[in-house]
């Protein structure tokens, strides 16, 4: 099912992100496994320490402005404030990292070894590099890696063109004067100009290490999440029998006709139930939390862009605005991707009314199985789950809460 070239990307999207430190697991090509040593562990660990202490800093800077620099009348204080947001959000997905690593190792090797053994025993002909569904896979992976890679150079740039902001180190230290980097001092010592320049390169780098800490927290579970759920979509379409009219579907069966047997298709069925009831233990909670956050994390970019479109810097107003359109994107597509898969489950039971070539006994022993099937969920059980209407509730709180929030506090 999956290519040689799908093994690559995911290697590298694992080293990408694991570099940095954001996750612990690594993926062995060869054998085709993820795997954690106690390098890894103690790495991740590291880089969580290092999380906490970014959001204490920047909640420390955030609370002084706020009490004492003018608070939403200043506009450092805004995009302070958002720095800060993020941060702490980030510092949150690292300790659930290092809390579930072992489950979430284990969940993915179940996973693809389960998916591969699916194609192996009903796919035999299966020729990934030809395949359709396995150059998709490729490609998505590759554009996420692309993506997600690249974008830390962003917050980069930001620094670059606004040093000054008081969220950074450099910008607070010019602030009370101690560096001026090609400012007043440009007349300064080879020892003033040295520091000057040394505050400001390291500044720099701890910048871009939170930007990639914050990006490649995404690039991670974004690409183990889509590979797990395109795969579980692809079984879900050649488990469907026929369409409620009784007519044969367009889509073409790569599998063996024997697969859509009773026997044999509740026991795949069951096999894909368990191993999707263990990853919603694993991600579930993410799924929720992530909602919760990103829907605040729009609002307040979007409310502080219009509220304070006349007095807001140009730097600032790209950085809020482009956050909020890039967390739009990304979580709508996974809410998308996600609803769709929980309606098209419901459709594959639905579809096993109008199995062909049934026995009594098996009609009868489908008919039972089928009223005891959920369709699958994605998300936290009984708090919050996704269904095929849940982007379009996002999307739309997007728009109508900002502009409560414009009319209330505007």
């Amino acid at each position: 099912m999956y290519s040689d070239t799908f093994y690559t990307l995911f290697w590298a999207q694992s080293i990408l992100a694991g570099h940095i430190g954001v996750t612990s697991t690594r993926f062995d090509r060869k054998k085709k496994i993820n795997y954690i040593t106690e390098k890894t562990r103690r790495k991740c660990f590291k880089i969580c320490i290092i999380g906490i202490i970014f959001a204490a800093h920047s909640t420390s800077k955030a609370t002084y402005m706020y009490y004492y620099e003018g608070g939403y009348a200043n506009t450092n204080f805004l995009i302070g404030y958002a720095f800060t947001f993020i941060e702490i959000l980030m510092c949150g997905g690292l300790i659930l990292m290092n809390v579930i690593q072992d489950d979430l190792v284990s969940g993915m090797n179940n996973y693809l070894k389960y998916f591969r053994e699916f194609q192996v025993k009903w796919i035999p002909d299966w020729q990934p590099k030809k395949e359709k569904f396995s150059i998709f896979l490729d490609l998505q992976l590759a554009a996420q890696i692309v993506i997600l890679g690249g974008a830390p150079i962003t917050t980069t740039l930001f620094y670059i063109h606004a040093p000054a902001t008081p969220i950074f180190m450099h910008g607070r230290l010019t602030e009370l004067g101690f560096i001026y980097i090609n400012e007043q001092r440009v007349n300064g010592t080879w020892l003033e100009l040295g520091v000057d320049w040394t505050i400001y390169l390291v500044d720099m780098w701890l910048v871009t290490l939170g930007a990639q800490i914050a990006f490649y927290s995404l690039l991670f579970p974004l690409a183990a999440g889509s590979v797990y759920l395109f795969s579980a979509w692809m079984l879900l379409f050649e488990m469907r029998g026929p369409d409620k009219h009784g007519k044969k579907r367009s889509y073409t069966y790569r599998t063996m006709p024997a697969l859509r047997k009773v026997e044999n298709l509740i026991r795949e069925f069951l096999s894909m139930q368990i191993l999707h009831k263990e990853m919603m233990k694993i991600v579930g909670i993410v799924l929720f939390g992530v909602h919760a956050a990103f829907s605040q994390l729009c609002l307040y970019c979007n409310f502080v862009v219009i509220q304070n479109w006349n007095i807001l810097p140009r730097s600032t107003k790209m950085a809020l605005g482009s956050w909020s359109l890039l967390v739009q994107i990304i979580w709508a597509g996974v809410l998308e991707l996600c609803g769709r898969f929980c309606a098209d489950s419901k459709k594959t039971i639905t579809s096993w009314k109008l199995l062909e070539n049934m026995t009594p006994r098996e009609k009868k022993l489908m008919s039972k199985f089928r009223k005891t099937c959920r369709p699958f969920s994605c998300g936290l059980e009984g708090h919050f789950t996704i269904k095929r209407l849940t982007v379009l509730k996002f999307l739309r709180g997007i728009v109508t809460e900002t502009f409560r929030a414009v009319l209330a506090l505007g």
